[in-house]
């Protein structure tokens, strides 16, 4: 893939990109909810080691609980969401997660926006940042696909969220 005569390394380099810097910072246990746009990051640790390995949890609010209990015990947890799912959290985030600035990174695609025009996620995708802003979460955005993220920037304490727009990863509808 190409943009402006700059060739982009394919959605799993990306992937693995993303995949290292976590594991940089220490990130100890990965739980999330499948999301289409997150499949080539989703597809790379699934193929990895048991530590670096995705945790499959059917529902958004409880992978965050379950990484909540993680920060709990001292474990500095990822969270892999799509947006929408996102809205299940709410209360998780403003009752635990953020007054107890528990350190947890959440993972979440931005259905809804760039080329996601789907009329059921656009509301969502409207919202999620200013929510997260809401709560003084720190946000580092992925929206295309030559935007990377520094290892400094992932060592927060608390809370903090990457947003992926679909076009990082080249995902279409």
């Amino acid at each position: 893939m190409t943009i402006d005569n700059i060739v982009l390394p394919p959605p799993a380099e990306r992937a693995r990109q993303l995949a290292g810097t976590l594991n940089k910072v220490g990130i100890t246990s990965q739980v999330g909810t499948p999301c289409g746009i997150l499949a080539p990051l989703w597809k790379y640790l699934d193929t990895q080691n048991e530590r670096e390995r995705l945790i499959t949890i059917s529902r958004e609010d409880t992978a965050l609980s379950y990484a909540a209990g993680q920060a709990l015990a001292g474990g500095y947890p990822a969270v892999f969401m799509q947006n929408s799912g996102f809205g299940n959290c709410v209360n998780i985030m403003a009752s635990l997660i953020c007054p107890f600035k528990l350190r947890v990174v959440l993972i979440i695609s931005l259905r809804g926006t760039g080329n996601d025009t789907t009329p059921e996620n656009t509301e969502m995708g409207k919202v999620t940042a200013s929510i997260l802003e809401q709560w003084k979460v720190p946000i580092i955005s992925l929206l295309t696909p030559t935007d990377e993220i520094a290892v400094f920037e992932l060592n927060q304490n608390g809370p903090m969220a990457i947003l992926i727009s679909p076009e990082y990863f080249g995902w279409c509808p």
